[in-house]
């Protein structure tokens, strides 16, 4: 980070990166601010910025970690094809600032590098960071990805993920069982997924953990995560 707010410096483009969370829906808003933007008559550095920090903090947890979405305070480029590429999740233009939007839980992802990868990281870089991530274009992958950008307790239902899509409930079921899945399959993948990452790196009870996941009773979430898993959650810790 040193080195790039130097790099940065000596071009006269000072840069400022603040978080902010609202503690209502859970979603953390990371802000990119030039103070002389001017100067970045195309934009290149708010994007080369942006989408370093995206992919810098996939690379420490080691997974794509789906942002809600990435604005941008200036009209829709010509090539805008190339940012729905570049840039996972919904995307916003003509906004008063230049950021992307995550929800709190991903935060709490391990960082799973060390220091010795972290130099290999900065001596290949920009290599990785302008490296285009497989896309996979499956209806499975979308209905996930969109699932992920939601608090646990708030999971929308078949209905309402169809008014998003949009898709009929019918259209989306008949596609994802083409698939080899469902609505629900996906729904609890993502959902087991969370409960283990927790079981494994937080000091929660296996209430405490449930309610994150979504399930008001701990014998509710018990039942379900050995459906998932074949263990209970306490012989998933242990």
């Amino acid at each position: 980070a040193r080195y790039i707010e130097a790099r940065i410096s000596k071009f006269g483009l000072d840069v400022v990166f603040n978080d902010e969370i609202s503690a209502d829906d859970g979603i953390v808003f990371f802000q990119l601010h030039l103070q002389k933007s001017e100067k970045d008559v195309d934009h290149l550095l708010q994007e080369f910025l942006i989408l370093m920090w995206q992919r810098f903090g996939c690379w420490l947890v080691g997974q794509q970690i789906p942002f809600s979405s990435t604005q941008f305070s200036y009209a829709v480029p010509v090539h805008v094809d190339e940012y729905v590429v570049m840039y996972p999740g919904k995307l916003n233009f003509n906004t008063d600032v230049c950021g992307f939007h995550l929800h709190t839980k991903y935060l709490q992802l391990p960082i799973i590098r060390d220091e010795r990868q972290l130099a290999r990281f900065i001596k290949e870089s920009p290599a990785y960071i302008l490296h285009r991530p497989s896309q996979d274009s499956s209806l499975k992958a979308k209905v996930r990805a969109m699932l992920l950008t939601y608090d646990y307790t708030e999971i929308p239902s078949l209905e309402s993920m169809a008014e998003l899509l949009p898709l009929s409930p019918r259209t989306i079921g008949r596609k994802l069982k083409d698939e080899g899945t469902s609505f629900s399959e996906i729904k609890a993948a993502v959902r087991c997924e969370y409960a283990i990452q927790l079981l494994t790196t937080e000091h929660l009870s296996i209430a405490g953990v449930g309610e994150r996941v979504g399930f008001s009773e701990s014998a509710s979430f018990c039942r379900a995560f050995k459906q998932w898993t074949g263990k209970a959650p306490s012989a998933w810790r242990k």
